[in-house]
């Protein structure tokens, strides 16, 4: 009867410490998650107002609030900046008409014209591009609107350079071929002034930019890029578009 006593006892103990273990186990894993809740949660976060926030990374930096979302988007002040670092590498490799060259175009740009018989690409208008991505093809490259982008490879190696612009030295990387130096030419304009090019007129504000770029290629042709930033769209994104520049590649 006493051995019974004891078997029984010790069955109860080994229970008893096999309970304890799996309720220290429970509790950790408990911890855990009120610990990753905390981390995670909507409690407001400590901002560090003496950081200027410009873009995604001095937004994040400063302590605001990121939303789960790709790419990225960090909110201040109800201003929302986008992790440009995740939004270019959502694209999509677009070939000019006449197959001379390709390159990406962020699924952000917004409308495209496309020349089905001409290597250009063109975005009319003054807005600058905001998604989806369309590309649209037409025969005939035309508008009675300002232009906002051109882009594409024309059939002379003399093409105009603005004399009254600060120009430097910008490399084509041209994907896995050589690459290709070109130049970058930047305006500001220091004042207000009308622009009147084949009988399309242009108001263009002080502090307004044009970005040229030329590049020569071997051929005897060039490729062009020209970038108009007007003042009812002053969201400068020659940043990104240089990124698209990067893309390029000549075939």
């Amino acid at each position: 009867m006493t051995k019974g006593l004891i078997l029984n006892h010790r069955r109860y103990l080994v229970a008893a410490v096999l309970s304890i273990l799996v309720l220290a186990l429970l509790w950790l894993v408990y911890s855990s998650m009120i610990e990753n809740k905390v981390q995670n949660s909507d409690i407001p976060q400590i901002v560090d107002n003496n950081i200027k926030v410009v873009d995604f990374k001095t937004c994040v930096d400063a302590g605001n609030p990121v939303m789960e979302s790709y790419p990225e988007q960090c909110s201040a002040n109800g201003v929302s900046y986008i992790n440009e670092e995740q939004a270019n590498n959502l694209s999509q490799t677009v070939t000019s008409g006449l197959s001379s060259f390709e390159l990406d175009f962020p699924l952000d740009w917004g409308e495209i014209i496309k020349g089905n018989n001409s290597d250009i690409f063109l975005i009319f208008g003054t807005s600058q591009p905001e998604g989806p991505l369309q590309i649209t093809e037409q025969e005939i490259l035309g508008s009675d609107a300002p232009v906002t982008l051109i882009m594409g490879i024309y059939n002379t190696d003399e093409v105009y350079i603005p004399e009254n612009g600060h120009t430097s030295e910008f490399l084509l990387k041209n994907g896995d071929n050589e690459n290709i130096v070109g130049t970058k030419t930047v305006i500001v304009y220091e004042t207000d002034e009308v622009q009147n090019e084949a009988g399309i007129g242009a108001l263009r504000k002080k502090n307004d930019k044009d970005y040229f770029y030329r590049f020569k290629l071997s051929n005897g042709k060039t490729f062009v890029v020209n970038y108009h930033v007007f003042s009812d769209d002053p969201r400068n994104m020659v940043n990104k578009l240089e990124v698209i520049i990067d893309s390029v590649k000549i075939l």
